[in-house]
């Protein structure tokens, strides 16, 4: 990826890396189970913002060369190297949890259990390390501080978990109405 903004998507890569980049944005992603690393960049400037990065082979983010990457709020667990390498190039890294290595920055950084509700659960438990400690610059939807990880950040996603459904006869008709909340 050179330009643009990937958001919401979920990557897996048994074959190698999850993400080339050499520009753009990536936002609210899962990158998990690459065969390498989660993120690569060898060239470019590129911002990474409230990613999961979960059991990827290498690292969850590395630059190579003379790529940049600024990252913020963003989880990286399970990888079998450092959570953020910048071997060659640069990353910035802030209010996100993982290890790292040569990285610039790192403010508001935690190594820690991120306390997701489950392996394939990617929300954080209340009472976790990363809820409301993201970017202070940054707000959620609900106005808060910005959490750490996926569902986290100004981008997250927001479905809707209906709480109460009416169900009333009409005639040969059936009228629906459900009362809603936004969730993320």
């Amino acid at each position: 990826m050179s330009a643009g903004k990937l958001l919401w998507f979920l990557i897996s890569s048994t074959g190698g890396i999850g993400i080339e980049l050499s520009g753009g944005i990536v936002s609210n992603c899962l990158i998990t189970s690459c065969q390498y690393s989660g993120i690569e960049s060898i060239t470019g400037t590129s911002t990474v913002l409230n990613c999961v990065f979960y059991n990827n082979g290498q690292h969850g983010v590395v630059t190579w060369d003379v790529g940049v990457i600024t990252v913020s709020n963003c989880i990286c667990v399970g990888s079998s190297e450092d959570a953020y390498n910048s071997w060659r190039g640069t990353i910035y890294l802030s209010y996100s949890l993982g290890a790292h290595v040569d990285t610039q920055g790192n403010q508001g950084c935690l190594n820690a259990d991120p306390m997701f509700y489950s392996t394939t659960d990617y929300h954080i438990s209340q009472g976790s390390p990363c809820w409301n400690t993201g970017n202070p610059a940054l707000n959620d939807p609900d106005g808060t501080r910005s959490d750490m990880g996926y569902f986290g950040g100004p981008d997250c996603p927001i479905y809707p978990v209906v709480y109460e459904i009416f169900i009333q006869p009409n005639g040969g008709l059936i009228n629906l109405q459900a009362k809603g909340r936004a969730n993320y």
